[in-house]
């Protein structure tokens, strides 16, 4: 089964997609050979998290998600910043920090996230905060809200 492409309840958007370099390349083929496969949920895909929402990425840079919580198929990622999460989770829970170099860097005007503090990741846990998608800062014209996704929430962290 092919993942749908969907932001939650929001109309069908385009996947986004990281630029995988060379390098990184080589370290997730690497990464590939020592999990269990995840070919039934993305063909070819690293497992970056299990679990509540889990993340896969992609050779050719999409993010596979599957959110356990709300249940459904797995759906392409169109929203950079769950992207940028569940990258971030990966990063912790497969102990690759190589993958934080997929995070994009803070670009002017950038404000700091108010629910982490600008730490991109959650007070009192540390770990990586939903809300700005583990990067400390949102976009101006993004909105942010006053709490963290709810879902998240209910499954104990992330």
């Amino acid at each position: 089964m092919e993942p749908q492409t969907r932001q939650h309840d929001t109309p069908a958007r385009p996947p986004f997609r990281f630029a995988l370099p060379d390098r990184l390349r080589a370290a997730l083929a690497e990464l590939r050979r020592t999990q269990a496969t995840c070919d039934d949920v993305a063909p070819g895909a690293v497992t970056l998290s299990l679990g509540m929402l889990a993340g896969y990425l992609t050779p050719d840079g999409r993010v596979i998600a599957q959110d356990a919580f709300a249940g459904g198929p797995p759906y392409e990622v169109a929203d950079e910043r769950e992207a940028c999460f569940l990258v971030a989770c990966g990063a912790d829970d497969r102990a690759a920090p190589e993958l934080l170099g997929l995070l994009p860097p803070r670009p002017p005007g950038a404000a700091g996230c108010r629910w982490c503090g600008g730490q991109g990741r959650e007070r009192g846990t540390g770990w990586p905060c939903f809300e700005c998608g583990s990067l400390g800062w949102v976009r101006r014209e993004a909105e942010q809200s006053v709490a963290p996704d709810p879902r998240l929430k209910a499954a104990g962290g992330r």
